[in-house]
């Protein structure tokens, strides 16, 4: 809190503290930071393999999961010859799957949807109008389509649907949005 000048009224600032990682260890943070990994068998193996217990979790996020090492787990980490070979097979697919991204059509594609369903610890969808709008902005990625997708984030997150003993569906348990 600093004084504003103008009596005891406070001035807020926000700080967000950003974990970095060693070197080696960068390209996770790139990769954990776009939605690629949530259909790449392979970058989802990397995070799994380095603590699978962590990872679930984490509930499968990997930007939660990162958060979660601890500073001993990491330079571990960095000095596994044999986890740096293959972080950096899948990242070199990474950076190949990206470049690929710069060469788009310019004309763009908006898709509007209440939900996508793009992997399960990204709780933005309830059901199956989310899971076929997250196939296809996967598919329009893959197919280097020139797409933006607009859609709404909960405050109060979403609902898992249930199905009863009786066979109606049912509002579960709250996700929180992320």
């Amino acid at each position: 809190v600093e004084p504003s000048g103008s009596g005891d009224t406070p001035v807020w600032k926000r700080i967000i503290v950003e974990p970095d990682l060693p070197g080696p260890l960068k390209p996770l943070k790139e990769i954990a930071f776009n939605l690629w990994w949530s259909w790449d068998v392979e970058a989802k193996e990397l995070f799994r393999e380095i603590d699978a217990e962590k990872w679930k979790k984490a509930e499968w996020n990997p930007v939660l999961f990162l958060e979660s090492l601890s500073l001993e787990e990491i330079t571990t980490l960095a000095e596994d010859k044999k986890f740096i070979t293959k972080l950096n097979k899948v990242y070199a697919r990474f950076q190949e799957y990206m470049g690929a991204a710069r060469d788009k059509e310019e004309d763009q594609i908006a898709y509007f949807s209440m939900e996508y369903g793009l992997h399960n610890s990204i709780k933005t969808y309830s059901g199956g109008l989310g899971i076929l709008a997250g196939d296809y902005l996967k598919q329009a990625s893959d197919s280097n389509k020139n797409m933006i997708a607009i859609g709404l984030m909960y405050r109060q997150g979403s609902f898992k649907k249930l199905i009863s003993h009786l066979g109606d569906r049912v509002a579960g348990h709250t996700h929180q949005g992320t």
